[in-house]
């Protein structure tokens, strides 16, 4: 069976100040049907700008996409006019970071679930209102909110209504981008958890996104890592005990643990992110990185470590760096 997406070699660059500048390159993964895969890595990395060009909402005039994006099988950055705005919300919806920029001010809540039907066929204003009073009652909201206006809403019946605006028109691809960053964590906590139960029992795929790995760790299927606009790891949750990439294991032992001894300090990762205008040569991550060798001065390839399940690294010296988890435990 074909994965719901399949993104080989993408890369985008932006225009700015009159040059082009890649901030991204060379990202691969697919997301297969029912999946929930998290991308996770610091600020800056890329992530927001991958989930940006898969759905296609990076403005020609100000970027550039290439490589291949395929949605069930369709290639999706070939699409143009009606056949691209057909697609969207029927194969693949995205919910964005901030609720109140995704939602118009001016009018209220049904009226943002009727234009988004009626742009899609749906004309008769009654069904469409009984539509969105189910789509409401799927995230726990009364119907009375269709009724209010965004400003009469809080931050998590916001992203709630947000949330049951994707899920519309039955999508088979989600794509969430940091969509609780701005909750409280007792209201990230109940809208996460709603959206995992909604994924079970509609079947959808999701691509979530954030730069907090642990929350990642506890919530997804598999997930894989960004560093300096590419891809640096990725595999099924359990193989992040044991990761590969120098770099994802910082990230991991930068997270507080509920379980761990007061003694045991977390460590921060040293240095900053690089300057994408002018990267290191060689592996992006090599300037922070304790395992750091000669042979880092030469690009590291986009390497499988194993195809079932699939795990692949970009580290010349992941076999060293799985040797030693390996001696460790010995």
């Amino acid at each position: 069976m074909q994965p719901v997406l399949h993104v080989e070699g993408l890369w985008v660059d932006y225009f700015t100040r009159g040059r082009r500048l890649r901030v991204v390159q060379d990202v691969s993964f697919a997301i297969e049907r029912g999946e929930m895969l998290g991308l996770a890595g610091e600020s800056g990395s890329g992530k927001s700008t991958v989930a940006l060009a898969v759905a296609r909402l990076l403005r020609p005039e100000n970027a550039a996409v290439g490589g291949m994006v395929r949605l069930n099988g369709t290639d999706f950055l070939a699409l143009v006019g009606e056949g691209l705005r057909q697609t969207r919300w029927k194969s693949v919806a995205l919910v964005s970071q901030s609720a109140m920029n995704a939602l118009n001010p001016v009018i209220n809540i049904f009226r943002q679930f009727d234009d988004m039907l009626t742009a899609h066929g749906y004309t008769d204003a009654v069904q469409n209102r009984h539509r969105a009073a189910e789509l409401l009652d799927l995230v726990d909201l009364p119907e009375q909110v269709l009724n209010r206006f965004p400003h009469q809403l809080s931050g998590g019946m916001k992203q709630r209504v947000v949330i049951a605006l994707a899920l519309a028109l039955h999508p088979d691809l989600i794509i969430m981008d940091e969509p609780t960053t701005a909750l409280d964590v007792i209201v990230e906590r109940e809208i996460l958890s709603k959206v995992k139960t909604l994924q079970r029992q509609l079947g959808f795929s999701v691509l979530f996104i954030t730069h907090d790995l642990d929350l990642l760790l506890r919530l997804t299927d598999r997930v894989a890592i960004m560093y300096a606009g590419q891809l640096v790891e990725t595999g099924p949750v359990g193989h992040f005990s044991r990761s590969l990439h120098p770099y994802s294991r910082a990230l991991v032992q930068s997270f507080p643990s509920l379980h761990q001894h007061a003694s045991d300090r977390r460590r921060g990762i040293p240095g900053a992110p690089p300057d994408l205008s002018h990267p290191p040569a060689g592996c992006r991550f090599h300037p922070r990185c304790v395992f750091v060798a000669d042979v880092c001065q030469t690009a590291p390839a986009w390497e499988a470590v194993s195809e079932d399940p699939l795990i692949a690294v970009r580290c010349s010296r992941w076999k060293e760096i799985r040797d030693e988890f390996v001696s460790t435990v010995d």
